[in-house]
């Protein structure tokens, strides 16, 4: 279950790392590009919904990504050339944590502000699910968004590194890992080996320790930049896809119960039945 919780944080904080370089770079905050995202992540819902008559939250995922679009256009758009100057995107960043801390933080703010949408984002007849899925990750766009916007010092920091003697390029990379260890080896001892109920209540605010670490770790070194795996990235460009389609094509029961077209070779069952579903996956997409 935390490991589950850790990729989920990792694409939310993908969610504010992304949008925000693109609003950043193309400084494009026009009503047709806010439209577009709002149909790109919605549209098959629109379809899905009333098709299967299951409510909108059972797609948690899809909501919770559109919120933290939202999120980021609300925080860039308004006064944007203020992006763009020494402190306004810092402030900007300061009036966001502020937002968030109130709304996830503070009794009852975030019941009385959703409580006109509960006709769509309720489950069950209340917004406990809505408040406890946002809840778990509502740091983590805000810090993509902050690393998105030190890529640029993070890029030339390689730069300045890589242009050092060897010898010292190395000490330097070194000196990062042992420190960027020991920092995942205490979360991990004091969070995230924790029960399911204790570590819900400490994951929003130390998602990002993992996050962080994996990012350094993971561009140290030209080689490990150059190289990727194909299949994981033709993946992440279905995310929205596999998830909508997993509870109607892989699984069955809302997400309960496998879907069983073999069932006396489970293993021959799960392969087609995963074929099937990512092939129906990259056809919604396309």
């Amino acid at each position: 279950y935390n490991y589950i919780r850790l990729f989920i944080s990792a694409y939310v904080w993908q969610t504010g790392f992304g949008n925000f370089s693109y609003f950043y770079i193309r400084r494009d905050f026009s009503l047709v590009r806010l439209l577009r995202m709002l149909w790109r992540l919605n549209f098959m819902l629109i379809f899905v919904v009333p098709t299967m008559d299951r409510p909108y939250m059972l797609y948690y995922i899809i909501p919770m990504h559109t919120l933290w679009f939202l999120f980021v256009y609300a925080t860039m758009a308004p006064f944007n050339s203020l992006n763009y100057t020494p402190w306004g995107m810092r402030l900007k960043f300061l009036l966001g944590c502020i937002l968030l801390y109130f709304l996830f933080e503070v009794d009852g703010v975030f019941e009385t502000v959703f409580a006109p949408f509960s006709f769509l984002l309720s489950f069950r007849g209340t917004l406990h699910e809505w408040h406890f899925r946002t809840h778990l990750d509502h740091w983590a766009p805000l810090f993509g968004m902050i690393m998105a916007f030190n890529f640029p010092v993070y890029t030339a920091f390689l730069r300045r590194m890589e242009k050092l003697p060897p010898i010292r390029c190395w000490i330097v990379r070194v000196s990062v890992i042992p420190s960027l260890l020991s920092i995942v080896g205490v979360w991990y001892s004091y969070v995230f080996v924790l029960p399911k109920v204790e570590y819900n209540d400490l994951h929003p605010y130390f998602s990002i320790i993992p996050i962080t670490a994996f990012i350094f770790l993971r561009n140290l070194t030209p080689t490990l930049r150059s190289h990727k795996l194909a299949a994981i990235r033709a993946l992440g460009k279905i995310t929205l896809e596999t998830y909508i389609a997993q509870h109607h094509v892989w699984l069955t029961s809302d997400a309960k119960t496998r879907l069983s077209l073999i069932p006396e070779y489970p293993l021959v069952n799960f392969l087609v039945c995963t074929i099937i579903f990512i092939l129906i996956a990259r056809q919604l997409f396309n």
